[in-house]
């Protein structure tokens, strides 16, 4: 179910459903750390150093970093030897007055968005995608998609 369609279906003024596999923060009143397990198992666990993900299993697959200075590193294990398989780095803010966000993963830009006032260029590939393959322009509410040559 798409957010608009659970925004349609809530009534004015209340808090939409959680999703069935997500269950709640529970807080540690002591630390402040935060610990949800979903229902596929996994355990999620958040403290000062950002989110950290577990398996059914107990081994770690994934940690989020806090965003800094609009700056934010997402790593995956490899959740057998524990060894770090890659990494996504994601910044967000504004650079002279533009709004920008720029996505890398391992190294390699996948995405970028830069926009100001009612104008918009983007990169962007489909989710996965090492390279950008499409150019979109936006002015408004008229857009501009055209693909890019990969070699």
């Amino acid at each position: 179910m798409k957010i608009k369609e659970i925004m349609e279906a809530t009534p004015q003024g209340t808090i939409p459903p959680r999703p069935a596999n997500v269950s709640s923060w529970q807080t540690n009143p002591d630390t402040g750390v935060r610990t949800r397990t979903n229902s596929d198992g996994s355990t999620e666990i958040s403290d000062a150093s950002g989110i950290t993900k577990y398996n059914a299993q107990g081994q770690k697959i994934s940690n989020v970093s806090p965003r800094i200075a609009g700056l934010q590193r997402t790593t995956t294990f490899n959740p057998i030897s524990g060894k770090e398989t890659g990494t996504t780095d994601n910044y967000k803010g504004n650079f002279n007055g533009a709004n920008v966000d720029q996505t890398t993963k391992n190294g390699q830009q996948t995405a970028i968005k830069v926009g100001a006032g009612g104008f918009q260029v983007s990169a962007t590939g489909p989710k996965g995608q090492e390279k950008p393959n499409q150019l979109s322009y936006q002015a408004g509410k008229n857009k501009l998609t055209l693909p890019i040559g990969q070699k």
